[in-house]
């Protein structure tokens, strides 16, 4: 087997990561405290908010987000979700006991607004919007919060794969009622495993504080009522079907470190992705994500569409190219949806990129050529 000379992703801890984890195992403090918590209002600040919840994967901010929607709202119904996404952008909403719209997406990747409407006025009955921006460009979402808006709708953002993008003046993640992110180690930063949701609502703010820690009120305001326990257990208060989703400050103390660099290091995967899309932008039978907004690119995603896919495949392998599906593919097609309930549309542009779509890695230091020179051969 070739060896791979251009992974998908690469080890972007240094010194500084290391020495914060150090920092932390000689503290004693190991699980959740001051680390996490000062990320999480460092991560607010970049996003110019006040409100984050630090979890311990974007899997986990996912189902925080949708459970405290479910515990806040009582509604059950109908959600407009993409055809592409990761498998827990869709499993959270199954899980609290919603179903699915299944729309296409457009060429940027995002959620179809175009199809939005149709599916809204077919089935009124909707509550939902889950957008998800996808490899660090947006989906059309000043568009989708408007109709969210105008139909009084809940409006999620999975921007696991999109930290520091921007649309509008405005970060990715902060137009939704709620906006999840991943810290896992293909992405723009990362804690080894770990997650944050950023919200705006102060009572949501607090649900997604108890959920995080077993439906519990300590040290969590506003979440009480006459009935509660007092004395030695008002600590113990349980007022809510939770879960353990903490991080910890192991994971918190490095975090902060790379959220420092971050701004430097989406500038850099910025810049490689527009290099590579010079070089090859203009091959025949190659289509490439199309942008959205200001980018933070996670991977270089294109679709081949000539005869020869397989082989296409195969001198990526033997150039030593990593690459991998888009995401998940398309969820229409996927095994897991025969246990949701579903009404779709049509999702020609998702099924083709199911079929023919691929990304390599971009990463968040400065690339020569030398991977762009590899696929234009390969795909010429």
């Amino acid at each position: 087997m070739t060896a791979l000379k251009y992974p998908l992703a690469l080890d972007t801890w240094g010194e500084d990561e290391r020495n914060a984890v150090k920092r932390v195992v000689d503290s004693t403090r190991i699980t959740i405290g001051p680390e996490v918590a000062d990320l999480e209002k460092e991560f607010a600040a970049y996003h110019d908010l006040h409100m984050s919840v630090a979890c311990n994967s974007g899997s986990s901010a996912n189902l925080l987000a949708v459970a405290a929607l479910a515990t806040a709202d009582g509604r059950r119904g109908r959600w407009l979700v993409p055809a592409l996404g990761w498998a827990t952008t869709y499993a959270p909403l199954h899980q609290l006991g919603h179903s699915f719209v299944v729309v296409d997406v457009d060429p940027c990747l995002g959620i179809s607004v175009d199809q939005c409407r149709r599916a809204l006025a077919d089935h009124p009955d909707i509550i939902g919007i889950c957008a998800v921006n996808v490899l660090g460009v947006c989906a059309d979402l000043p568009a989708l919060r408007q109709l969210a808006d105008q139909h009084g709708l809940w409006f999620v953002e999975d921007n696991c794969e999109s930290l520091g993008a921007m649309i509008g003046g405005q970060y990715a993640g902060t137009w939704g009622d709620l906006g999840t992110f991943s810290f896992y180690f293909s992405h723009h930063i990362t804690t080894g495993e770990g997650g944050m949701v950023l919200v705006r609502n102060p009572y949501l703010f607090n649900l997604l504080r108890s959920l995080r820690s077993h439906g519990w009120t300590r040290g969590i305001p506003g979440l009480g009522n006459a009935a509660d326990q007092g004395g030695r257990y008002a600590p113990f208060n349980f007022v809510i079907p939770g879960y353990n989703f903490r991080m910890m400050d192991l994971q918190a103390a490095p975090g902060r470190v790379q959220l420092k660099r971050l701004r430097e290091m989406v500038a850099v995967r910025a810049l490689n992705l527009m290099n590579g899309w010079t070089a090859v932008g203009g091959i025949k039978g190659l289509t490439l994500q199309q942008l959205r907004g200001k980018v933070s690119p996670m991977a270089f995603a294109m679709r081949y569409d000539k005869p020869d896919f397989t082989d296409f495949l195969g001198r990526l392998d033997a150039a030593g190219v990593e690459h991998r599906p888009l995401i998940g593919g398309n969820i229409l097609r996927q095994p897991v949806a025969k246990h949701y309930n579903i009404v779709a549309y049509p999702t020609p542009m998702a099924d083709a990129w199911h079929d023919r779509g691929l990304y390599v890695g971009i990463y968040g230091t400065k690339m020569d050529l030398a991977l762009f020179e590899e696929l234009r051969k390969c795909a010429a």
